[in-house]
């Protein structure tokens, strides 16, 4: 039986005094706990925690057993990543990430993301669940970027021993006014980028606008059987708000790898390190909830 992962209304938090440590829970959180007085009156948002990067975050299901955990991989600024009540959905505070033009590098790029700790076993079958918000109007607006990307949700291989990083297998993006699906496989054992990109191993495909999405939550599903091979009998659907939009399903869909991948949740804009004068925008901000794998 699969474990239902948990859903991301951050409970609990654990707090790390150091690397070496062993983690323990923090008690008696402020709920109402008040960003420093010079942040705007945007950012002092109410019911909310500052995720640092000593800090993991601890995420419980209704039942209070599963647990998972996941590690910021964002600048350590107080409005990076943050729990927010601003949009709740079901009850349950989002979880807010901000990435500004002029925030420092994060693993050589430009990114506001959490990431799962513990990567799967390779050709897992999981489908995995995620609510997007993309503001509407005021100073938090989705603003078009006609001539850039902003990956919102991916799904990262880990490389062997020896192998090098290359684009992930997976991710959901924005691209000026559109949705994007972004899709990588290669089935030799050691993968690079420049290889996946000359065999012609990597796929876009158009996921329809967004425009009209701006300002409420849009629910998605991503049913993924993760393969290299067509013979792994691979699986990749695609739902939004319910109806399948896209099939690609006997199509190869991860990497040749000792490890299965790691879901990462947040903002990762890499035109603001490689190629800043394509972006017109400054900031970004992006909403997520109800994140789960079943």
């Amino acid at each position: 039986m699969k474990e239902l992962v948990a859903i991301l209304s951050i409970m609990t938090i654990i707090n790390i005094m150091s690397i070496g440590n062993s983690l323990k829970p923090v008690s008696n959180i402020n709920p109402t706990y008040q960003l420093e007085k010079h942040q705007s009156d945007e950012e002092k948002l109410s019911n909310n925690i500052h995720i640092s990067e000593r800090n993991l975050l601890l995420n419980q299901n209704a039942s209070g057993l599963d647990t998972d955990i996941w590690w910021p991989e964002m600048p350590n600024n107080i409005y990076s990543g943050m729990v927010s009540w601003k949009y709740a959905e079901y009850g349950m505070p989002a979880y807010r990430f901000e990435l500004r033009r002029n925030d420092y590098d994060v693993n050589n790029g430009k990114r506001s993301e959490i990431s799962k700790i513990i990567p799967e076993t390779p050709l897992e079958e999981n489908t995995y669940y995620f609510d997007i918000l993309l503001p509407s109007g005021g100073n938090e607006e989705y603003l078009i970027d006609p001539k850039c990307g902003d990956i919102l949700v991916q799904w990262h291989n880990v490389p062997d021993p020896g192998e090098e990083w290359t684009i992930p297998p997976l991710a959901l993006q924005t691209y000026g006014e559109r949705y994007k699906l972004h899709l990588a496989w290669d089935k030799d054992k050691y993968s690079t980028t420049s290889k996946i990109l000359s065999n012609g191993q990597c796929k876009e495909y158009d996921l329809g606008s967004l425009t009209e999405d701006k300002g409420r939550y849009v629910q998605w599903a991503f049913h993924v059987k993760w393969g290299w091979e067509k013979s792994q009998d691979p699986i990749l659907e695609v739902y939004k708000d319910g109806e399948k939009i896209l099939d690609l399903s006997g199509q190869p869909n991860t990497m040749n790898d000792e490890h299965g991948v790691c879901q990462k949740i947040g903002i990762y804009k890499s035109s603001w390190t490689e190629q800043p004068e394509s972006s017109i925008i400054d900031r970004r901000v992006v909403y997520y909830n109800n994140v789960h794998v079943e």
